[in-house]
């Protein structure tokens, strides 16, 4: 029998799961499929194609790592803050994983890569599980780039 205070928990561990059986089906199913035809939400299906594999292996990723979380270490006394944070997860791990590897593709990025499609999978998968470090590793990059904070060179010492 459930504990009434942990329905949430279970709730949230069934909604995960589908986000993880989903995405590992969406995955597959676009690897799969190598010439997909049409549009959908008015964006052609074989421009997309590669991102929608990228989005459907960080939202796997992720979800992956909120399951182990969720296992881990939350009581059934958690926050509406931790429940928000579940929810959202796959959602922004898939999204996180399609703009690390257009920071890859620009350049901006500098991790070398194989252009290989299995190779930038696997980082988006990675960039899902690793969202939290993904993200604060983004700021500092941002911080890098348009903070504006000149960088004052230290003068060398007269010895």
């Amino acid at each position: 029998m459930i504990q009434t205070g942990c329905k949430w928990k279970l709730i949230l561990f069934v909604y995960l799961l589908l986000w993880f059986a989903g995405s590992l089906y969406g995955l597959l199913y676009w690897m799969g499929n190598k010439a997909p035809q049409g549009q959908w939400l008015g964006l052609s299906l074989p421009e997309i194609r590669s991102y929608l594999i990228y989005a459907w292996a960080g939202a796997n990723g992720g979800t992956l790592y909120a399951v182990r979380m969720l296992h881990q270490f939350h009581s059934c006394q958690s926050t509406m803050q931790w429940f928000l944070w579940y929810f959202s997860r796959p959602l922004l791990c898939a999204g996180t994983a399609v703009f690390v590897i257009l920071l890859l593709e620009s350049g901006i990025l500098p991790i070398l890569v194989s252009p290989d499609e299995k190779a930038r999978i696997g980082v988006a998968f990675l960039a899902g599980l690793g969202y939290g470090k993904i993200a604060e590793k983004l700021m500092s990059l941002t911080e890098t780039l348009f903070n504006g904070k000149k960088h004052i060179a230290e003068e060398p010492s007269n010895k």
